[in-house]
């Protein structure tokens, strides 16, 4: 819990010097601390303490230096450095040339997007597929694509599997194998490329359904 609020206090678009000095003395405690509990001064145990645990000691440094954390976090940085790879290196006697045309039409069709108010009308993203509600799931919209599927005999092994973890005796209800498997359905069903949640939750998408997308 510590931890995560040290990494609330680096995230945050807002910072004061007070919360530099608060970050810099709370990852200093932080680490003492797991080291006392993880490392414990035992040389065999000194795999605990990677360099990314003593890397915490100089996050308040980098941000006296550099900003916020979110001004230059790698995440980001990586997803834009892919964004210019996918499409903007096709010229590999002149690559770095090559990168900078694909920054300036980028450049170009945002500011066009932007002055004339076209941000709509040539958005190059596919448009969002309307889901569907179903009455049993209430909380979850299912969205294209969709297809028919055929529950294989490994695939409805795996969802007895996990019908009796869910339902334990240390819930107070118990699933045999054989009650499991009579609540699979035999016929085809439907598999749905992607789940949201509604309101504006969290969309999951299903791996083998929908291929990821690299970049921005």
């Amino acid at each position: 819990m510590k931890l995560v609020h040290l990494i609330h206090l680096c995230l945050s678009y807002d910072m004061k010097a007070s919360d530099i000095d608060t970050i810099r003395v709370g990852f200093q405690e932080w680490v003492v601390e797991y080291e006392k509990i993880f490392y414990q001064c035992d040389p065999e145990r000194i795999s605990t303490c990677p360099v990314t645990v003593h890397s915490l000691l100089h996050v308040a440094n980098g941000i006296e230096t550099a900003g916020p954390v979110w001004a230059y976090w790698s995440f980001v940085m990586e997803r834009y450095c892919g964004f210019l790879k996918r499409d903007g290196v096709r010229n590999r006697r002149k690559p770095y040339a090559s990168l900078d045309n694909r920054v300036r039409h980028v450049a170009q069709l945002n500011t066009t997007k932007i002055r004339y108010h076209l941000v709509d009308l040539l958005s190059l993203k596919a448009p969002d597929n309307e889901g569907e509600v179903f009455p049993e799931h209430p909380r979850r919209i299912f969205m294209r694509p969709r297809k028919t599927l055929k529950l294989e005999e490994d695939v409805r092994t795996v969802l007895v599997k996990a019908l009796i973890t869910r339902y334990s005796p240390l819930q107070g209800r118990k699933i045999s194998a054989f009650d499991a498997r009579k609540c699979i359905p035999t016929e085809a069903v439907l598999q749905w490329g992607r789940v949201q949640i509604p309101e504006g939750g969290d969309r999951m998408c299903c791996h083998k359904m929908i291929k990821p997308v690299s970049g921005l």
